[in-house]
């Protein structure tokens, strides 16, 4: 955070109007000790903010494991981001899944009944295939078979692009480890085959705790179909 904040006040031009200078070293903001954040840290992030004030757009992606951590610390951060969004300082963007929708619906979350939610769905068939071959194929890596191995990611994602994300995750680092090779025309290219996947759907966390999720839901056509897919020998 340090790194990012100085970019941004090197970008703004704000280190020629004395900003570092009025704390006397450099800014640091992820310092979070006994559940507190110092107040030098606090008024820096408030100074700033108050210079563009309402024209801020504070995004923070993949927070489902911080939302847990604030839960556990009393939302100290997340107190934070609220009072900002209070005052009309800035705007705050959460981006996450299963635990931002839970927390969402929480009158304990201190964003709750906040703002607008937008759901984002599965991605189609096509989304999926380009998700998984275009990242593989930057990094040399080969899927053996293609096809069947691309149609059993998009059957056990259900087209959620982070289960997708996850999978490949555990691939690229098997196919790393395994140094399994194959010659495609005239480059040598790492290979992923299906014995891969099925070890790789197996360490996902996140797609078990989809599967979970699904499984606790209201729905019992969900249910079943969840209960379904886990019988299938990926």
């Amino acid at each position: 955070s340090e790194e990012i904040l100085g970019h941004i006040i090197r970008g703004f031009g704000l280190d020629q109007h004395g900003f570092y200078k009025n704390f006397g070293r450099p800014l640091k903001l992820s310092s979070i000790k006994a559940g507190k954040v110092s107040f030098d840290e606090i008024k820096a992030l408030e100074i700033f903010i108050s210079l563009f004030e309402g024209q801020l757009t504070i995004i923070l992606d993949e927070v489902d494991g911080w939302i847990e951590r604030e839960a556990r610390s009393g939302w100290v951060t997340m107190d934070l981001l609220r009072a900002l969004t209070d005052r009309g300082k800035a705007n705050v963007i959460l981006v996450g899944y299963e635990t931002l929708q839970a927390a969402s619906g929480n009158d304990r979350f201190p964003l709750a009944i906040r703002g607008d939610h937008l759901p984002l769905g599965p991605l189609n068939r096509n989304a999926v295939k380009e998700l998984i071959l275009v990242p593989m194929s930057e990094l040399k890596i080969n899927l053996d078979p293609e096809n069947e191995i691309v149609e059993r990611i998009w059957q056990a994602s259900s087209g959620m692009p982070h289960l997708v994300q996850d999978i490949c995750k555990h691939l690229l680092d098997m196919s790393l480890s395994s140094g399994k090779t194959k010659i495609i025309g005239k480059t040598k290219r790492l290979v992923v085959d299906s014995n891969m996947l099925r070890t790789a759907i197996g360490l996902s966390e996140a797609f078990k705790a989809f599967r979970k999720g699904v499984m606790n839901s209201d729905f019992p056509l969900a249910e079943a179909i969840a209960g379904l897919i886990s019988t299938v020998p990926y």
